[in-house]
């Protein structure tokens, strides 16, 4: 559930979340919330103080967290899931984004 002063960035968030588990775009979000993507950062920064693309990341990374707590999936498998094109680069996300 989000609150926010604007509900197409709501929808933005909630379809990211909806869609962590593959490769999202931020051109894909704008589309689906029916704004540029220009009006798409603004909104995020403003509501957020973040960018869409971090979001993006933030949400595939606790997808990532969530499949190894949760899983006894490989980080391979997590991987090829979740649609990184390595495990190096995954892990790499993983060390970068502060999900807490």
């Amino acid at each position: 559930i989000f609150a926010f002063d604007d509900p197409k960035t709501a929808d933005a968030l909630r379809f990211i979340r909806d869609n962590s588990c593959r490769k999202t775009t931020v051109a894909e979000v704008a589309l689906f919330s029916q704004i540029s993507r220009r009006e798409l950062e603004r909104n995020f920064k403003r509501e957020l103080n973040s960018s869409p693309h971090k979001e993006i990341q933030r949400a595939r990374i606790s997808r990532v967290s969530n499949l190894l707590l949760c899983t006894t999936l490989s980080l391979e498998q997590i991987s090829d899931a979740l649609g990184f094109s390595e495990v190096s680069n995954m892990a790499t996300l993983f060390k970068k984004i502060d999900i807490i």
